[in-house]
């Protein structure tokens, strides 16, 4: 485990979360992509606990502070039997959730820090808010995704590290729209922070 991520997870804290993050950022040779999520989640919802265990364990490692990643970890743990595991990686969740809360205020001047793009809409549920859309907006040396949700409000995350250039943000394909339109009707999304309970 990376230093900074030890002392992370040691003592949960924005300043500790930041190090941590600039720390895998530099060791991953590539980011976290929607697609790498998106396996997981066909895995998981496929009950292929082997293939989720293999596939958590060839993620880079930026990946250990993904809310999402920890969800699916979680999941593959249960399945395993594995009840330390299990516990391990609900924690996990809830420390990344909070320490990202920690990063700023979702405000234009202290935008949230993400480290993949799942972890803009895992923000949003936490805080009980839906997107209606999204801008990307480029400021100084800065990238920033501006969500607009559904009472008005405004919330801005910090994209810097996960976007080098506007023609790789990741689109959602027809394919994919469908297939999240038919989970939305099949049952109630459940959100990270309650595996955690």
């Amino acid at each position: 485990m990376q230093s900074a991520l030890r002392a992370f997870v040691a003592q949960p804290s924005r300043e500790n979360f930041l190090a941590a993050r600039e720390e895998l950022l530099a060791a991953s040779s590539r980011s976290l992509t929607a697609a790498q999520l998106d396996s997981l989640s066909l895995l998981a919802d496929s009950g292929d606990v082997t293939g989720l265990t293999e596939s958590l364990a060839h993620l880079p490692p930026i990946a250990a502070l993904v809310p999402r990643v920890h969800y699916y970890a979680a999941l593959s743990a249960e399945a395993r039997g594995d009840e330390q595991d299990l516990e391990l990686e609900r924690m996990l969740l809830v420390i990344c959730l909070r320490a990202m809360l920690m990063s700023g205020d979702g405000s234009e001047e202290a935008p949230y820090v993400v480290c993949a793009s799942s972890d803009e809409l895992d923000l949003l549920d936490e805080l009980d808010l839906t997107a209606v859309s999204t801008s990307l907006v480029h400021r100084g040396d800065g990238i920033f995704d501006v969500i607009h949700c559904v009472d008005g409000s405004e919330i801005w995350f910090d994209a810097s590290a996960l976007v080098s250039i506007p023609a790789e943000i990741p689109t959602l394909s027809p394919a994919r729209k469908e297939t999240a339109a038919r989970r939305a009707k099949a049952k109630p999304r459940r959100r990270l922070s309650r595996t955690a309970r």
